[in-house]
């Protein structure tokens, strides 16, 4: 495949293009007149687009909903949210007009399964992802178009998500980003979750899962509804922050 990457960084993504020996085009996802741009000059430099992948994302800082700045919610939605659907606005039509068929796959996460206290922002920008792939779904299936839909629900993934610098807003989401950072760094490695993209193309799977223990969130959270279960934080979760004191 001649492959295209995208991104805001300039400098990062230079770094991987020239590694990779591929075409890159610097832009932020969640601009959407830029990736309207982006999508014209692409398709003016290839026929067809037989591949689209939503993979953009970023981790907001951590802390109570009440004490997260105007800005923080606004960036992880601009990114997670707005630049998955900046995405599909700029490429979707495109994809049905060619001659070639195509694949979509969007990245939500093993959150678009859970809900987390003080990280909930982000967990809100996947539930959004999720459920605008599953409508997107749908909506292609419905029209005929002959694209086929995919969502990437991974777990813990030894990416440099973590990385980016914020604003940590209390003591509780400065201890969680601890545990989140090691958690990461003991995560899949990226080449493992994308054989299972890969694989998943193939299969014409939807839901993509390279952490099969994900699989039994969706049952978890529907016995919990049915239990009518107060929302509470996870026990683990709440052991590791506190071991962190020490």
């Amino acid at each position: 495949m001649d492959l295209v990457l995208i991104d805001a960084n300039a400098a990062k993504l230079k770094s991987v293009a020239d590694e990779l020996d591929v075409q890159s085009v610097v832009a932020d996802v969640s601009d959407a007149d830029r990736m309207q741009a982006v999508a014209a000059e692409i398709f003016s430099q290839h026929a067809n687009v037989h591949l689209l992948i939503n993979n953009a994302g970023i981790m907001p800082a951590m802390g109570p909903i009440w004490e997260l700045p105007d800005t923080e919610v606004k960036r992880v939605l601009d990114v997670n949210v707005r630049g998955v659907v900046n995405g599909l606005r700029s490429f979707v039509p495109k994809l049905i007009a060619q001659t070639d068929p195509a694949h979509i796959v969007s990245t939500a996460s093993e959150a678009s399964f859970a809900s987390r206290g003080f990280v909930c922002g982000y967990h809100a920008s996947k539930h959004a992802v999720l459920a605008i792939t599953e409508g997107l779904a749908q909506e292609l299936d419905f029209l005929g178009a002959r694209i086929r839909v995919s969502v990437l629900c991974p777990s813990a993934v030894d990416t440099a998500l973590m990385q980016d610098d914020v604003a940590l807003s209390s003591t509780s989401g400065e201890r969680l980003w601890k545990v989140y950072v090691k958690s990461l760094e003991r995560g899949l490695p990226a080449e493992e979750v994308a054989r299972t993209v890969v694989f998943g193309i193939k299969e014409e799977r939807f839901y993509l899962l390279p952490h099969t223990e994900v699989i039994n969130l969706p049952s978890e959270r529907a016995q919990a509804v049915l239990n009518d279960e107060y929302p509470k934080f996870a026990d683990n979760l709440a052991g590791l922050i506190r071991q962190d004191r020490k």
